[in-house]
């Protein structure tokens, strides 16, 4: 727990500098309801019928070794198997990508609409992070949940959807929809949305100026990532391009980021795959009952040591230990 204190100090001090820049993952929308990235995924590859991971699968085919007839395991329990929406990174990107091409624009942009264009509700982590107040808010959620929270601060930000509202919108603190807008969901705005292969590859000239504004924040600011897993991929990716650019640049010194998770299955190993990216890994497993005691019931697995956490960034005078808490 020394170790996750001394993060949560470290952290502190960055805001206090006027330093923190936070990126927002699906993660944090979940607790508002949203759908996940894989969760979409599955539900386009159930209506495309997507079956290639179950086509190369060994269960599929195993021979008994004492009568050699071929079993195929899955049909027992198909529906509950869990290989069968285990996608890899490429398939992340190219479930959407067949979807759109073989249904078309319209079916793509409706299907969009059924799963981002409900009316959730703003949730305690979206407030709490306008409490931190932030340098900037960097989101790849498609949602409105962050500007739309009853807090006083986000009247300090300006939101940014596109690269022309950088050119064109004023403002010192930004809340950056870096993968696109929910009202972009129409045949004029489809082009901004990113969420199929093609939009990732031509990310670098249709989000030209945004992805070079968000490097530039490089430089000195320190990134904090929170609603997204070890594993997922748009923060595989966001980092990919980040670290090609810092190698591409010859910078040898910048800034460390947080990534904030409360899974990590493999320490030795996560830790040191992300401090080679120079990411340090914020493990909410470390905090306390104590630190944990006055959690939001409404919040899911994720959200509520996240919240946790997020108050203590927030409030420099939470005590982190028992005996030295503070009578109000």
């Amino acid at each position: 727990m020394d170790k996750l204190v001394k993060q949560i100090e470290k952290i502190r001090e960055i805001n206090k500098q006027h330093k923190l820049v936070i990126f927002v993952g699906a993660g944090v929308s979940q607790n508002s309801g949203v759908c996940s990235w894989w969760e979409l995924v599955k539900d386009i590859a159930i209506r495309i019928d997507y079956n290639d991971i179950c086509e190369k699968c060994k269960m599929k085919n195993l021979i008994c070794s004492e009568c050699g007839e071929t079993l195929e395991l899955c049909s027992f329990d198909n529906d509950e198997c869990q290989y069968k929406h285990n996608y890899s990174s490429d398939e992340f990107l190219k479930i959407p990508q067949y979807f759109y091409e073989e249904k078309g624009e319209e079916q793509y942009i409706q299907l969009l609409k059924e799963k981002f264009g409900g009316n959730y509700e703003s949730n305690e982590i979206d407030n709490l992070i306008l409490d931190i107040k932030p340098e900037h808010i960097i989101t790849t959620n498609y949602d409105h949940l962050l500007e739309d929270t009853k807090n006083i601060n986000v009247s300090k930000y300006t939101i940014i959807k596109s690269d022309k509202d950088l050119l064109t919108e004023t403002g010192k603190h930004y809340i950056i929809k870096m993968h696109g807008d929910k009202d972009d969901f129409n045949e004029n705005g489809i082009n901004n949305i990113v969420l199929k292969e093609d939009d990732y590859l031509k990310y670098s000239h249709t989000h030209e100026i945004i992805e070079s504004y968000i490097k530039s924040l490089l430089f000195d600011k320190t990134f904090m990532f929170v609603g997204y897993s070890l594993n997922d991929n748009n923060l595989k990716l966001i980092m990919s391009y980040i670290d090609y650019y810092v190698k591409s640049q010859g910078i040898k010194k910048y800034n460390s980021h947080y990534l904030i998770t409360n899974r990590i299955e493999h320490k030795e190993r996560d830790n040191k795959y992300w401090d080679n990216k120079n990411v340090e890994v914020v493990d909410l497993a470390a905090l306390s009952n104590f630190m944990k005691e006055k959690t939001p019931c409404s919040l899911n697995t994720y959200g509520k040591p996240l919240f946790s956490f997020l108050m203590y960034i927030k409030d420099n005078n939470l005590p982190f230990y028992e005996d030295k808490k503070i009578l109000y």
